[in-house]
């Protein structure tokens, strides 16, 4: 059931993020929420559930993105899998710091991938522009990475909660 729960709240923060937050930029920027999602739920999840929602994340975010197919998909799951490869499975709590290094490291790494593939397609860069712009996108998703902190660490507070109370039963 709460696998369900996890793969409807993944479809909803991409659709989200795609849709309404494409419009809304901040800075020029618009934030990765299911990045967010990713990292914490790879933090408190066991099993290959994480890596499944990584990959699905990845799978809708690459339907709507005009960046090569597989993008997002192994973006999302590498982040996964280093959180999982540092850490043991189903974390007990997850500290702020974990989960802000976690996530601007994914950040950082969507911001690599990205000037790659502008400079394969047009072999130009200015380098001032792009790390002024590379700052901005730290910043913003730093900003939204701690709302989604909050929010994250109280959604999988409630879903311990659920699954104690079907074990009791």
């Amino acid at each position: 059931m709460i696998y369900i729960l996890n793969i409807l709240i993944v479809f909803l923060l991409t659709v989200i993020n795609v849709s309404f937050l494409h419009q809304v930029e901040i800075f020029g920027v618009t934030p990765i929420l299911p990045l967010f999602l990713v990292v914490a739920l790879t933090y408190f999840r066991k099993g290959f559930e994480p890596l499944m929602l990584a990959a699905f994340a990845g799978f809708l975010f690459d339907l709507f993105s005009a960046n090569p197919f597989g993008f997002y998909i192994i973006l999302f799951l590498s982040v996964s899998a280093l959180i999982r490869f540092l850490y043991q499975e189903g974390m007990k709590e997850m500290t702020f710091a974990g989960f802000w290094i976690f996530s601007l490291i994914g950040i950082t790494t969507y911001y690599v991938a990205q000037i790659l593939i502008i400079y394969l397609n047009d072999g130009y860069l200015d380098i001032g522009s792009i790390f002024f712009r590379f700052i901005t996108v730290l910043l913003v998703n730093a900003a939204w990475g701690l709302v989604l902190y909050f929010l994250s660490n109280w959604y999988f507070d409630k879903v311990k909660q659920i699954e104690n109370r079907l074990k009791i039963r």
